[in-house]
């Protein structure tokens, strides 16, 4: 069987950490890796998974079988000293680049899963269709809000542990698509805020930084 390489990265990691002040901070990196907080009330490092490898290098390539490209993706919060309890978010970026890492253009509008699936048909010249195909049983876990793009993990995560699959592959479809497979890119992004403890107004960290209401320890985006 004859591989075709295609690049599909998972990128950044930010995370929000809640203080012992009663405020939030946000710690933003361009780079493919988490950054550890250390604030005393707990520490935090939320990390990419991508096909059980952690946060790969943006430059990595995926090898495409056949039409189809495996991109299982979870977030872990790792284990540490003083490690607590995270909620973390997760955000697709599909785009076609050229080699140089220029954007190509190409309609990538984004909306929630059907049938399991985001089907998208960058141009209305080229026969060409890129199809997300999300993890049997994603939904159970992960919750889609239109209004930022994002995808909410309605579960805590503990220390040492990941998420269920987000993600299971991306497919290729259409006479065009041999030409656009090594052009396409899913960045994959998140961002992750403790699950402990309360602001100084008594609210949950989570719901005053996000547009989610936190229950029982179980997080709902708001619509």
């Amino acid at each position: 069987m004859n591989k075709k390489r295609l690049i599909i990265t998972a990128s950044l990691v930010l995370t929000v950490a809640l203080v012992a002040a009663g405020t939030t901070m946000a710690y933003l990196t361009s780079k493919p890796q988490a950054m550890v907080n250390h604030f005393g009330v707990g520490t935090m490092t939320t990390d990419i998974h991508e096909n059980e490898e952690s946060t790969p290098d943006s430059s990595k390539t995926i090898p495409v079988y056949g039409e189809a490209a495996p991109k299982l993706v979870q977030v872990e919060n790792k284990a540490g000293e003083n490690a607590v309890d995270a909620y973390v978010r997760v955000q697709l970026v599909p785009t076609l680049r050229d080699g140089s890492g220029s954007n190509l253009g190409g309609n990538f509008p984004m909306a929630a899963p059907v049938s399991d699936q985001i089907v998208f048909q960058p141009f209305t010249d080229k026969d060409l269709s890129i199809t997300l195909v999300f993890a049997d049983g994603w939904n159970s876990k992960w919750k889609y809000r239109a209004g930022d793009n994002c995808f909410y993990y309605t579960d805590a995560v503990q220390p040492g542990t990941k998420t269920t699959p987000l993600l299971q592959e991306v497919r290729f479809s259409g006479e065009d698509a041999a030409a656009w497979k090594a052009k396409f890119n899913l960045d994959v992004l998140t961002d992750s805020i403790q699950a402990v403890g309360k602001t100084a107004g008594n609210t949950p960290a989570a719901q005053e930084a996000w547009p989610v209401s936190v229950t029982g320890g179980k997080l709902t985006p708001n619509p």
